[in-house]
């Protein structure tokens, strides 16, 4: 901010590579591409283009100069490491105007999530949010410690939504073994404590869903189907579907489909 903020552009740190440019008054219909999708390609092409442009790109090639002399930078060219040279303008939008989920569903919930993005969304919603300490929404997360929280959490509220970023980071990476360590490391240490202290409270319910797919060879988003699972205890009935995997294969067996994705909230909470 000291060297590039103005009066209606603030910098504002984040989570790891997450961080954000508040441009009060700025325009909006603006092309920016997520780094994610363009990984290994020349980045000339995909600089701000539309309204605006001038202005972001020029704060773009500032930021260079800012950078390029920047302490931090000579540290890490002098430990051998790639200097944090340039910064990446992308995902713009305008802050939503939500519906309030504990007022809509007359609930009191709470979310539990290192980044700002879904801290955010649950601040919208009206949930409580909440961070766990060595919990850092990267690979090496408190994946017991989420699962602590919550339980805590749920002995005060209705409703309490615990976010995982680990896999995505490692599909972003390319690297299919720490996803796969991911996915195993949430299994046991999270969903596991969940599904064997919930039955000692009484009924509730467990979804686990993703919001978006992110195949490890591409490194990016894509818009495929996500599975979801649903789970109503304590229950002693031998359903077939309660011995499915949580995986896309299992879920296309399954035949079951929401078009709409806004009406899976209702599916949990029996709306």
């Amino acid at each position: 901010n000291e060297q590039l903020g103005t009066e209606v552009v603030q910098f504002y740190p984040g989570v790891s590579y997450r961080n954000l440019m508040v441009w009060a008054e700025g325009k909006h219909r603006v092309a920016l591409t997520p780094p994610q999708d363009i990984v290994g390609q020349p980045v000339g092409e995909y600089l701000p283009k539309g309204e605006g442009e001038k202005v972001l790109r020029t704060l773009m090639e500032e930021a260079l100069a800012v950078l390029r002399g920047h302490q931090f930078n000579q540290e890490r060219v002098e430990a051998g490491k790639r200097p944090a040279n340039a910064i990446w303008l992308w995902g713009h939008g305008k802050a939503p105007k939500l519906p309030k989920l504990t007022e809509r569903y007359n609930l009191s919930a709470a979310m539990i999530s290192a980044l700002d993005l879904p801290r955010g969304l649950g601040l919208a919603c009206g949930f409580e949010v909440v961070k766990v300490p060595g919990a850092p929404g990267a690979l090496d997360t408190d994946y017991r410690g989420k699962a602590e929280c919550a339980l805590k959490e749920l002995e005060k509220r209705d409703l309490v939504y615990v976010h995982l970023e680990a896999t995505d980071d490692a599909s972003h990476r390319g690297d299919v073994q720490a996803k796969m360590k991911a996915i195993e490391s949430f299994d046991e240490h999270t969903v596991g404590p969940l599904l064997k202290e919930l039955p000692k409270r009484g009924p509730h319910r467990v979804l686990a869903v993703c919001n978006h797919a992110t195949p490890v060879a591409l490194r990016r988003h894509t818009n495929d189907p996500v599975p979801f699972a649903l789970y109503e205890g304590p229950t002693t009935r031998d359903r077939a579907d309660a011995r499915r995997g949580f995986n896309e294969a299992d879920a296309q067996a399954a035949k079951v489909v929401l078009a709409d994705a806004t009406k899976l909230i209702g599916k949990l909470l029996g709306k």
